[in-house]
């Protein structure tokens, strides 16, 4: 049986803490982003998608300072508990989207990167600390989705059922360049594929949680890789 933790009356108010502390903690908050680049070498990002449900539909940052603009907001606005695990994921991050995040990162002042997980020449998975002001550092997650789902979107929007369905006809990405990006994206509508990109991979998280929750009693998000989950499963539900 779980020891449990007495307080003075006097101390009462230590004791709410705590225990907003330690339910914090068993938090997992999780956002999504998408990357758009030009086709031709070096690519250079021009749009980066962000969501979560919080802000009701997807953030766009637009420009080639795109993604250094994201990270500052991450760092001065996005809210999150102090003591919860905030996952942003990407699909395919490792083999795209974080090479571009990273970079950013790494030039960027007061940014501590920890805990790099690397597999088959991919960083699926990365810790953030940004130290702003002499403010308590910010910590995020960026973690690639692909090794917990690993199929295309398309395939996962179908098998999932989802609301946010790969959307049809085609984006002729290899005539976006540095100098036209800002006129495709509005004759090629891009910004909707951006955004039903990142609704559609957050759905998807969020109906995986919804299913593992109601069969295991466990939540998948706190899994990096569809074999970790699988032998949490197993230890948990056969084993122990």
């Amino acid at each position: 049986p779980k020891k449990k933790i007495l307080f003075p009356k006097e101390n009462i108010f230590i004791k709410k803490h705590v225990e907003i502390m330690l339910n914090q903690q068993k938090q997992i908050i999780f956002a999504t982003c998408d990357i758009e680049t030009t086709n031709t070498t070096p690519f250079k990002p021009y749009m980066i998608g962000f969501y979560n449900k919080k802000y009701g539909k997807p953030l766009i940052f637009y420009g080639l300072d795109c993604i250094k603009r994201w990270l500052i907001f991450l760092r001065d606005k996005v809210w999150y508990y102090k003591h919860a695990a905030f996952i942003i994921y990407a699909h395919n991050g490792g083999g795209f989207d974080f090479l571009f995040i990273l970079r950013e990162l790494m030039n960027m002042d007061d940014v501590v990167i920890k805990r790099a997980i690397e597999v088959r020449g991919k960083i699926i998975q990365f810790t953030c600390y940004f130290n702003f002001k002499g403010k308590p550092p910010k910590r995020f997650i960026f973690r690639d989705s692909y090794p917990l789902i690993s199929a295309s979107l398309d395939r996962i929007s179908i098998d999932f059922d989802l609301k946010f369905k790969k959307l049809t006809g085609t984006v002729n990405y290899d005539i976006i360049t540095t100098e036209n990006f800002e006129e495709q994206i509005k004759k090629q509508n891009i910004t909707k594929y951006l955004e039903n990109d990142c609704l559609s991979l957050y759905d998807a998280l969020a109906k995986m949680k919804e299913i593992i929750l109601d069969r295991y009693g466990l939540n998948p998000l706190e899994c990096i890789t569809i074999s970790a989950l699988a032998k949490k499963i197993f230890l948990n539900k056969y084993l122990l």
